[in-house]
């Protein structure tokens, strides 16, 4: 589409930044740090946010202050400064971590107030400085500069109770990905982002909570483009405002964008990875792609080690495949499943392609579901790590439940779905992952009743979630596993077969895309509710038209 900014990058710093958005807007209240682990490996990272032009220790500024794991969007700790701005945020282990601080204006205060920083004295998260902490307290000062900002109008047909207006700035860092700074919202109409560092920015314009049917309004960039590729750079500078950009919003109203497809199942899952992804990923996981049972796994274990799953037959690796593998030039290759789905013969020739070649097997489709979580999540990276359960005899529920735990970096665990009870291998895996929390994907047709009680007599939280079908279940599943991206886009695969799904599951975790299932021929009106409520305006479908027909790509509600 465009080199600024691609679907893969354009999301990496977007949870990094909304805590603070949201302060900034007034949504949220700052939160004080909790403790997490034992006292004596804890530190604090304590300091003074003062101000660029009076730099004495008396003038400081309120400010609030976010602690990252350094290279990423992981949010460790937070805190807020005094009115002086010194500030103190404790309880935080050993490590790497970069520091972010925003100004907290009162809400009456119409300044232009201080730019938000990153700690080092950058306003991007790509060059902020790395701080380590390592067995005793550290110490970071911080100078903040006069901000800039962004003034204009939205204009909307109408606003309804509950649609109140947003604007939100982005900064284009230095490799063209996005780092959301602040955001306005209101009834009013005329807004301002203020707090803004000097640089260059997209605006992008939408509702906030929805009301009860969802979004009312199409979210927009500016000016008036539906995609952020499209959209035209707005120019800050530090103590003045840019003002006329302006938006006219229209009403909620999903279209298909893209499609993605191939002559068959392999060149679409080709397809898929070469608009996904670039050479010298860490790794690819292959699996069959004529049966389903050992591929259902595959998905969210590729999303969390950062590559795709291309499909291979048996005996032998499509043309199109072998193409996309030579392109990718992986790291190594993670085959799952045993000699039956991919045969020795693949395996061999695979090592062409990478360095480590493995495959993960097991004595039945659940073993191999179990080792490929033992594999991929083997040391879960977050405090809240949970697990995904899905029925393996079919593949309805398990296709929905691996876009889900990809999208959410956690493993989709196949079991039995006609036992009634936890069975022995299944709870030895989650008592080694330690899950703060499990789901069930499917009614009770899908997963016996009793596996719900049989969770919760072994010590594991769970819940469930089900459907009138399997299209229910998966727009059921963005209430509680939705992600967001800049634009709003969402990918449909058929949920009458597995190929297009599996693949596509790493694909919408790369770009923070929610996946959902539909039939061949319409799109269900649940899917559609689905969409609305989350604001999910623009669609690509995976797979060509024998697998999502017109009344698909025309959104013909069923």
């Amino acid at each position: 589409m465009s080199n600024r900014p691609s679907k893969a990058a354009i999301y990496a710093v977007l949870a990094a930044a909304s805590v603070a958005t949201l302060l900034a807007v007034g949504f949220i209240a700052p939160v004080a740090t909790t403790d997490s682990a034992e006292a004596a490996e804890l530190h604090s990272i304590s300091g003074h946010v003062g101000r660029d032009d009076v730099r004495l220790p008396t003038f400081g500024i309120p400010a609030f202050i976010q602690v990252y794991r350094a290279g990423s969007d992981d949010l460790i700790a937070w805190g807020e400064s005094s009115g002086s701005g010194d500030y103190t945020i404790a309880g935080i282990p050993d490590g790497e971590y970069q520091l972010r601080y925003s100004h907290t204006r009162n809400p009456d205060d119409t300044s232009l107030g201080y730019a938000s920083m990153w700690f080092g004295g950058t306003p991007y998260h790509l060059e902020a400085t790395v701080v380590t902490l390592a067995g005793e307290d550290l110490r970071a000062d911080i100078d903040l500069p006069i901000a800039g900002a962004i003034a204009g109008r939205i204009n909307a047909p109408w606003t309804a109770p509950g649609n109140d207006l947003v604007a939100w700035a982005y900064l284009i860092e230095p490799d063209g990905a996005l780092e959301l700074v602040t955001g306005w919202s209101g009834t009013s109409g005329a807004y301002q982002l203020r707090g803004l560092p000097a640089g260059s920015y997209l605006v992008k314009f939408t509702n906030g909570s929805g009301g009860a049917d969802g979004a009312a309004y199409r979210p927009e960039w500016w000016p008036d483009v539906r995609l952020s590729v499209d959209a035209d750079e707005v120019h800050v500078v530090s103590g003045s405002t840019t003002p006329n950009i302006d938006a006219w919003l229209s009403p909620w109203q999903p279209a298909v964008i893209d499609r993605v497809a191939g002559a068959d199942r392999f060149e679409a899952a080709a397809a898929m990875s070469a608009g996904t992804f670039e050479p010298g990923v860490p790794v690819v996981m292959v699996a069959n792609g004529l049966n389903f049972p050992d591929a259902l796994s595959a998905g969210p274990a590729a999303a969390v080690l950062g590559g795709p799953v291309l499909l291979v037959t048996p005996s032998a690796i499509p043309p199109s495949i072998g193409a996309e593998l030579e392109r990718l030039a992986p790291q190594r290759i993670v085959v799952v499943g045993g000699p039956a789905s991919v045969s020795e013969a693949v395996l061999s020739e695979l090592s062409g392609f990478a360095t480590t070649v493995e495959r993960i097997t097991g004595g039945d489709r659940y073993e191999v579901s179990r080792n490929v979580a033992a594999y991929a999540f083997s040391e879960p990276s977050m405090e809240y790590f949970q697990v995904l359960f899905a029925d393996g005899r079919g593949f309805a529920d398990a296709l929905s439940a691996g876009a889900a735990a990809a999208n959410s970096g956690f493993p989709l665990v196949l079991v039995n779905g006609g036992r009634p009870e936890l069975d022995a291998e299944t709870k030895s895996l989650l008592t080694d992952l330690h899950p703060f929390h499990t789901w069930i994907i499917g009614g009770p047709n899908s997963v016996h009743s009793g596996f719900d009680d049989s969770l919760r007599s072994n010590g594991f939280s769970t819940q469930r979630i089900g459907g009138a079908d399997r299209f229910a279940v998966s727009a059921g599943l963005t209430a509680y596993f939705s992600v967001t991206n800049h634009d709003e886009i969402v990918f449909f695969a058929t949920g009458f077969n597995f190929p297009d799904a599996l693949a596509g599951a790493p694909v919408a975790a790369a770009t923070r895309a929610n996946l959902l299932l539909v039939p061949r021929d319409c799109v269900p009106i649940v899917t559609l509710q689905a969409m609305q409520q989350r604001s999910l305006s623009d669609v690509v479908l995976l797979g060509g038209p024998a697998s999502l027909g017109s009344g698909v790509e025309n959104l013909i509600p069923c």
